[in-house]
């Protein structure tokens, strides 16, 4: 699993990371240069550490930065290193999970490959509804083609149900049987059934 460190410091290192059978790490030093580094690598995670949102004052710096770097996370989900403490309440919002610096490390380990698996299950569903809706329009265009041909044919067409019910007649066919005597408008079934006599007998 490709996870993102975003922190100033080599030295908070999670300890999670210990277990590099399952992790590969890369490191960015600010969330400008982590937005960047994405820009270039696909991850299944993005960590940033509490040390990257923490002192040096301007909450608004640290919102734009996370904004940037979850546009350029591809879907990857950005969780936050945390002693519970230094994120604000407007941080938690822009990150998907806190993961407790507190907690064990499998724990930790958990919930980011949680994390990484919730990503990618809502990225299939996402376009998997994209793929519905793009599906559902073009049978509808098609419908849609199917029926302006069928009711602009110059031929009678007629669909009756099982039960005789006429489902639809398009103007040929209410023509058609106007001529024969009928009513104006849609035939009834025993007009259709006439007409399919004369035609056939």
């Amino acid at each position: 699993m490709k996870v993102l460190l975003v922190s100033r410091t080599r030295a908070v290192v999670p300890s999670w990371t210990e277990d590099l059978a399952r992790f590969e790490l890369s490191y960015a030093r600010s969330l400008t240069a982590a937005a960047e580094q994405l820009g270039s690598e696909d991850v299944d995670a993005v960590v940033i550490s509490a040390d990257i949102t923490a002192g040096d004052g301007a909450d608004g710096q640290v919102v734009n930065g996370l904004t940037r770097l979850r546009e350029r996370a591809h879907g990857a989900p950005l969780l936050m290193l945390t002693d519970g403490q230094r994120a604000s309440a407007l941080q938690r919002t822009l990150v998907d999970a806190l993961l407790p610096a507190s907690a064990p490390a499998d724990v930790q380990a958990q919930l980011l490959e949680l994390s990484a698996e919730r990503a990618a299950v809502r990225a299939v569903l996402e376009e998997r509804t994209v793929e519905l809706e793009q599906r559902k329009r073009e049978l509808n265009a098609s419908r849609a083609q199917f029926r302006a041909v069928i009711e602009r044919n110059a031929d009678a067409i007629v669909v009756v149900d099982r039960d005789g019910v006429i489902r639809f007649a398009n103007a040929a066919a209410a023509l058609t049987t106007t001529q024969l005597g009928a009513e104006p408008g849609l035939p009834t079934r025993e007009e259709v059934q006439a007409l399919l006599s004369r035609m056939t007998g």
